[in-house]
């Protein structure tokens, strides 16, 4: 056989080039597959949600260590013209694997989860219109029982904020947990920021998981080891809070501020829980300063599930090891008592406690024509020929009046229509000073 010179060594320096050029290919290959499954799975979100939502979205990158993200996604519901935008959504894992071959491909029966998993929402803006809220309700189904309750207590939702003066709200959303199969330990984090407005982080680990525990007897076996929960109010919302609302009650922002200390305090007797003089000073400051209020969980030693459950109630602060800081000042002293079996006695007028005045509560009548303007507060409506409702008045919708009472096991909501309504009644606080 005759060999040509110049074709063997050509042969010779292809080899290696065509080898370097398979390498640097792979990466672009993988990159390529990740993006075709992320557009696959944001494709089949987009179909699926057809009849509810309009889905659009912009940019998909990926990055072989083992994440992805779609950027610029706009969510719209049906027969609104205002829309939900996200700015990014980036899943992280540390199995990039995950992002290109799937469970089946791999050998695995059922879906595996990797041992790290992140999800981050950024600069989710929300409009506050009635007609996008309307629709989320709508989606939420059972959820929709928890309406606004405007200024009847310290609560951030829509219908409120919209009050206030918010067109839309700007939040963002971190969750990720990360598994250590040789500890046999999970940790779990979230992160909620409402820009301007709060943020909410919560860090949680459990010992005992191992990944085959799937039966309910298993993960009886689960130990509590940490919990931390942090939660800021930003001072300068929380100060127009209340001076929104003590201009809506008519009454000195000090009396709206002691009436939600007082609301606070009905809750916690409500619930069979008191709290020491130090706890109840703090408290009362914050609600003067608003900011940091956190709440750290150690026990000595990780607890199991079932230890909780047996841990008697007046052992279960010092059991799990709770320290309290509010604005980053430890409560030495929490006084913490549980008592389920007292009850408070009920009463127009209650006294503020640490306060200079007593709140009297008392209705007076207003027009049914200007019901609409008492959303967020208590009112007593009369049906012709029904019972009398009484709670707060969360919306209007289509004529009919929804009124949330606080029961002990939740609430529950009335719909009065208007043109039943024989007259009504709307709560108003005023102070006397204290004997």
């Amino acid at each position: 056989m005759v060999m040509i010179p110049g074709l063997y060594m050509r042969k010779k320096h292809l080899l290696p080039i065509i080898l370097i050029a398979i390498v640097l290919s792979l990466p672009l290959l993988a990159k390529g597959v990740m993006h075709l499954r992320v557009k696959q799975a944001m494709d089949d979100l987009v179909a699926a949600s057809a009849d509810r939502f309009e889905i659009s979205y912009g940019a998909i990158d990926t990055e072989l260590r083992g994440a992805a993200s779609v950027s610029d996604i706009r969510i719209r519901p049906v027969q609104v013209q205002a829309a939900i935008e996200v700015g990014r959504v980036r899943l992280a894992s540390d199995d990039p694997l995950a992002f290109m071959i799937p469970d089946s491909w791999r050998g695995r029966q059922q879906p595996q989860l990797p041992d790290k998993l992140q999800l981050v929402a950024e600069q989710i803006r929300i409009p506050l219109e009635t007609a996008v809220q309307e629709a989320l309700r709508q989606q939420a189904g059972p959820l929709q029982q928890f309406a606004s309750q405007g200024c009847a207590s310290f609560n951030v939702d829509p219908m409120q904020l919209r009050a206030m003066g918010f067109d839309s709200l700007t939040l963002g959303l971190d969750l990720d947990y990360r598994f250590y199969p040789a500890d046999e330990t999970l940790e779990l984090g979230f992160r909620f920021d409402l820009e301007q407005i709060e943020s909410v982080a919560l860090s949680l680990r459990l010992n005992g998981l191992a990944p085959q525990m799937v039966e309910l007897e298993q993960l009886a076996a689960l130990r509590f080891a940490m919990a931390d929960l942090r939660v800021r109010l930003e001072p300068a919302f929380g100060q127009r809070f209340l001076a929104h609302c003590a201009a809506e009650e008519g009454v000195p922002e000090e009396v709206y501020r002691e009436k939600l200390l007082q609301g606070l305090r009905d809750n916690l007797s409500e619930s069979g829980v008191s709290i020491g003089e130090e706890l109840q000073g703090a408290l009362s400051q914050y609600y003067l300063e608003w900011g940091d209020i956190r709440i750290y969980i150690k026990p000595e030693q990780p607890l199991a599930l079932l230890q909780l459950a047996a841990v008697e109630p007046a052992r279960l602060v010092q059991t799990l090891g709770v320290s309290l800081f509010v604005n980053e000042r430890l409560i030495q002293d929490l006084g913490i008592r549980l008592d389920r079996d007292r009850e408070d006695a009920p009463g127009e007028t209650q006294p503020s406690g640490t306060a200079r005045h007593t709140l009297v509560r008392e209705f007076k009548p207003v027009s049914r024509e200007s019901l609409g303007q008492y959303q967020g507060r208590v009112v007593r409506i009369h049906p012709e020929g029904q019972p009398v409702r009484e709670g707060v008045l969360t919306t209007i919708v289509d004529g009919v009046a929804q009124v949330r009472r606080r029961t002990r096991g939740g609430s529950v909501t009335s719909h009065v229509p208007l043109n039943s309504i024989a007259r009504v009644e709307v709560e108003q606080v005023r102070t006397v000073p204290a004997e």
